[in-house]
């Protein structure tokens, strides 16, 4: 977050630079208001471009075999733009590749969901999915599981079970 900040800041300081310099390159004076007129309009633009693009961001940074299950798009009022455009800024997703199945138990899949937040450390859980009871499970909580019935059409159901 503390790069964010330095980041806006310095595209605040580029932009009114040019704002400064361009005119006087072609042998005109600029308007008083133009620099901190420029530098408003880029730090408002990179901190969109910043909060619209971390999802996309995320997701590319991803390894292999980790599969997006859901993602929640965010309004909020005190950011009227996102409530014509909502931002991702929580989404979950399922290690597909790392997950294992027990030849006993055929229907039941054990993957590590990872819930990432912006701002916030990537939390990982082991879950235990029994794909035609449509329930889950937390493995971390202890030996014996505390089952949850589930929607057929839970995202992570359907990314541990494939499909």
């Amino acid at each position: 977050m503390f790069f964010m900040l330095i980041a806006t800041f310095a595209a605040g300081i580029v932009a009114a630079g040019i704002a400064l310099a361009a005119p006087r390159l072609v042998g005109k004076r600029a308007p008083r208001h133009l620099p901190p007129v420029a530098a408003g309009v880029a730090m408002f633009a990179f901190m969109l471009w910043n909060e619209y693009s971390w999802f996309d961001r995320s997701v590319e940074a991803l390894p292999e075999g980790v599969e997006v299950a859901a993602s929640y798009p965010y309004s909020n009022a005190l950011q009227p733009w996102t409530l014509i455009a909502p931002r991702v800024n929580r989404f979950a997703a399922v290690d597909v590749g790392g997950a294992r199945r027990n030849a006993d138990l055929p229907d039941q899949v054990m993957a590590d969901v990872l819930l990432f937040s912006r701002f916030e450390e990537a939390v990982m859980l082991p879950q235990v999915f029994d794909c035609a009871a449509t329930r889950r499970a937390d493995a971390a909580v202890g030996p014996s599981l505390e089952w949850v019935d589930v929607d057929p059409d839970d995202p992570l159901l359907n990314a541990a079970c494939g499909g």
